[in-house]
This record gives C-alpha cells, structure tokens and sequence, in this order.
C-alpha cells in the first residue's frame, strides 16, 4: 500500500522534477569538481613552470 503512491508518483516527479532538479545538481557538482581540478592542474603547471627541471 505504501509502495503503489510511490510508484505512481515516482513518474510524475520523473516527468517534472528530475528534468528541473537534475541539470542544478549536475552543473553544481560539474562546476565544483571542474573548479577544483582547473586550480590544482594550474596550480601544478604554474609550479611547475616555476621551478623548471634541469
């Protein structure tokens, strides 16, 4: 009895929220992850270009 409303409401918040819940979360995480890894390669290629091997 608890599972049928969820199932039935799983494709109406499938058809809505997921589309309009979904791309925020993704971007969020995205732009974090991708924020985080741009500083830390530019952080290493610029410690690098600083301190060139010989």
């Amino acid at each position: 009895m608890t599972y049928q409303p969820a199932v039935t409401q799983k494709p109406a918040i499938n058809e809505g929220h997921t589309l309009n819940q979904m791309p925020p979360i993704r971007l969020s995480e995205n732009g974090v992850f991708l924020l985080a890894l741009a500083i830390l390669v530019f952080i290493f290629f610029f410690t690098r270009q600083e301190t060139p091997v010989s």
